[in-house]
C-alpha cells in the first residue's frame, strides 16, 4: 500500500487578491444579469436561446464524462461502459 504524501498549499496575498478578483466578477456577473431571468424555466432552459447543436453538446460531454473515471484511474476497467 503506498501511503499518499501529505502537502500543504500555503498562499500568500496575491492568490487571495485573485481569488477575491473571481468572486466578485462572477458576483458581478450575476448583478448585471439578475434582471434578464424572471424564473427559474429562463434559468434552466436558458430561455430557450441557445441552438440544438449546443445543447446537444453538454449534453455528449456531460455523458461521457460520466463514463470515464478520470477522478480514479484504478477503477477504470470496472466502471467504462
Amino acid at each position: 500500500m503506498i501511503l499518499a504524501s501529505i502537502t500543504t498549499l500555503e498562499l500568500k496575498f496575491v492568490d487571495y487578491l485573485i481569488i477575491g478578483i473571481y468572486f466578485a466578477f462572477v458576483l458581478g456577473i450575476g448583478w448585471v444579469l439578475r434582471r434578464q431571468m424572471t424564473g427559474t424555466k429562463d434559468y434552466l432552459e436558458s430561455g430557450r436561446s441557445l441552438p440544438a447543436w449546443i445543447c446537444a453538446l453538454g449534453f455528449i460531454g456531460a455523458n461521457s464524462a460520466r463514463r470515464r473515471s478520470w477522478a480514479w484511474p484504478p477503477r477504470a476497467p470496472n466502471t467504462a461502459s
